[in-house]
């Protein structure tokens, strides 16, 4: 603008105007209006004067002047132009010119000369750091927050410990959101070594807890987490799961008794959390509840702790997530009309806070885990899109990465078409590997991918792997997080069992079960019953004596768990539950029961939008017909 230029010139504005007046009409300088005209005319008028900016006519005519001079030459006049900026105001005054105040003083940081100098600018390279991360631009927030750190010397800790400590702190937070997790490791390794206290030391374990998260090092992250709990006597249990499951029952024994004759809407208004020592165990709890998701015994654990926390000491902004994450355990818990009331909890305390850091998360965990329960996919899709919207909003690209694979799998297990599911697999592919780099997110989607095309039929899916060396069981491996496995899994044993590849689908479903086990609350599982009953009762068809009495003994099992979730969720689930029951009528000899349930299957699912629910019923109604001696019935249905 022109009021820079006048800054630096030290010129009063008609003079300045008269200087550029040959540049603009040979049109290597443009101005950005038409208020250029009037600079200077009327007297006093300098507010409007500053205020008009031009462009040079391309980059080069900039670059070419500043190749006229010489490196110290040039780093002197950018070193001239930084000062007489800065010593118009003081950082907190620069606004929205800190960024170029600082870019001008680095370029001309070489020719500093005293201590003092460089920790003024090393001050506001911290200050344009924060304001760079505050406005998510992180390549230019770590870059400003590393000259910090060389400005500020290898010394930084003893001669200016205030400095150092943002410049970490702060830096290790910009290398971790450009991927660069091994760097932003060592920085909080050092910012851990030089803290003033113990909320200086949780904060940071958190932040260490989410570079480890995002750079798929969970066990580090978990290590991590459960280092800084020790301090407030909680044990390591390492392995041994039995220990951790006697943990979590006494922790739900302790929550059981304080909630006995409590209305749960009722701990909206509880008082606040006041006792300093819980409110840092509750920030680690909260921290450690994203990496130990992927252990599913020890993340009971962790939720049990916070909500018993909550209910003894107090709400705290914690509290709010961690009656969302107990809802979805009692949903994993067989009881999703409690789990809804908890995540009603949880939605409306972040609702009146107006916090979209809340609000997020929370509309996340409702609309992909324990919505889906009780009520139709079509009512738990909007949710979920409005979670995506709220985690980019407020920067959680965690939790945003996470609700992206989830709005896939919705997808696919609400019955939309499978061309549709891929391109909004696809999307999500393309945002975590460019627009969000999410690596760790890109293998955990491309992997939805690969099971989605194998689903179809498409060798692409093979190819997806192929291009990188590597097998379906190679990426479970490498991604070393269960969801992950059980997706591979159950879409692999949806394929087989389509396919009429029982043996080979069976082999899937066993591979699947211990995972199951620890997927409590996910939608998952009820695809997983589905095809374990179908593909139990195909095998019973074919086989005898205790094999068959075992697949019979199996079908009938699933058959009575997804009609009791049928009862709460019956849009979702309903059609699933009427099919098995058919299908067991079938192998019975049930003509009547059989036809029944398989129709009540074809209506339910197409009356709920599942395209697949009602190709699937079709087909098995075919079958059942078929066996009857009934073709032109069993040809009606394959229609």
């Amino acid at each position: 603008s022109l009021g820079h230029l006048a800054t630096v010139l030290q010129s009063p504005y008609p003079e300045l105007a008269e200087a550029l007046w040959p540049a603009i009409e040979r049109g290597v300088l443009l101005p950005m209006g038409d208020d250029y005209r009037y600079i200077g005319l009327e007297e006093g008028n300098t507010e409007a004067s500053a205020a008009v900016e031009f462009r040079f006519v391309h980059d080069r005519v900039q670059e070419a002047a500043l190749g006229l001079m010489a490196g110290e030459e040039r780093a002197g006049v950018h070193l001239r132009i930084g000062q007489l900026w800065r010593a118009q105001r003081d950082a907190a005054a620069l606004g929205d010119d800190l960024f170029d105040v600082v870019q001008q003083l680095n370029l001309g940081r070489t020719l500093l000369q005293t201590d003092s100098e460089r920790r003024d600018l090393a001050d506001l390279n911290v200050a344009a750091g924060k304001a760079a991360m505050g406005a998510s631009a992180y390549t230019s927030a770590r870059t400003f927050l590393d000259t910090a750190r060389e400005l500020l010397g290898d010394d930084c800790w003893t001669t200016a410990r205030d400095a150092a400590w943002l410049s970490h702190r702060f830096g290790g937070e910009a290398l971790q959101m450009v991927g660069e997790f091994a760097a932003a490791d060592a920085l909080f390794e050092l910012c851990l070594q030089h803290a003033a206290d113990a909320a200086a030391a949780t904060e940071i374990r958190g932040l260490r807890m989410t570079a480890r998260t995002r750079g798929n090092d969970y066990a580090g992250a978990i290590s991590e987490g459960l280092i800084g709990l020790a301090a407030f006597g909680a044990v390591d249990h390492g392995d041994d799961m039995a220990a951790w499951q006697a943990a979590t029952g006494a922790e739900a024994m302790v929550i059981a008794g304080l909630l006995e004759n409590i209305d749960i809407e009722s701990l909206a208004t509880a008082a606040q959390m006041t006792d300093p020592d819980a409110k840092l165990e509750t920030a680690l709890l909260m921290s450690l509840a994203g990496p130990i998701y992927t252990q599913p015994v020890k993340f009971a654990w962790v939720v049990m702790r916070l909500v018993r926390l909550a209910l003894e000491k107090g709400n705290s902004f914690e509290s709010i997530p961690a009656y969302c994450f107990y809802g979805l355990l009692v949903t994993s818990m067989g009881d999703p009309v409690t789990g809804a009331k908890f995540t009603d909890l949880a939605m409306s305390m972040s609702g009146g806070l107006g916090v979209a850091a809340l609000h997020g998360p929370n509309s996340f965990l409702q609309g992909a885990f324990i919505g889906p329960w009780t009520k139709p996919f079509a009512d738990t899709r909007p949710v979920l899109d409005d979670a995506y919207s709220l985690l980019l909003e407020a920067g959680n690209f965690d939790y945003a990465g996470w609700c992206g694979l989830q709005i896939g799998m919705h997808s696919l297990l609400s019955g939309c078409p499978l061309h549709e599911v891929l391109a909004t697999v696809d999307k999500f592919i393309g945002i975590f590997s460019s627009s969000l780099p999410y690596k760790d997110m890109v293998h955990m989607i491309t992997g939805q991918k690969h099971a989605i095309l194998r689903l179809m039929g498409d060798r692409r899916g093979r190819r997806l792997l192929d291009e990188k060396g590597l097998t379906e069981e190679r990426v479970v491996e490498l991604l070393g997080h269960y969801d992950a496995g059980l997706t591979l899994y159950i879409l692999r044993a949806a394929s087989h069992c389509i396919l009429g590849e029982y043996r080979a689908a069976q082999n899937d479903i066993d591979a699947a079960l211990p995972l199951v086990v620890q997927l409590g609350g996910h939608m998952l599982t009820v695809e997983y019953g589905l095809y374990r009953g179908l593909n139990a009762a195909a095998l019973a068809r074919t086989t005898e004596g205790e094999e068959r009495a075992a697949h019979l003994a199996t079908l009938a099992e699933v058959t009575a768990t997804m009609t009791g979730w049928a009862v709460n969720g019956p849009e979702n689930m309903g059609w699933k539950a009427a099919l098995l029951s058919a299908e067991g009528a079938s192998l019975a000899g049930e003509d009547k029961d059989a036809c029944d349930g398989y129709d009540e299957a074809i209506d339910s699912a197409l009356s709920n939008g599942f395209l697949q629910g009602e190709a699937i019923a079709s087909e098995r109604a075919a079958d059942h017909h078929g066996r009857q001696k009934r073709a032109r019935i069993s040809r009606h249905y394959r229609r």
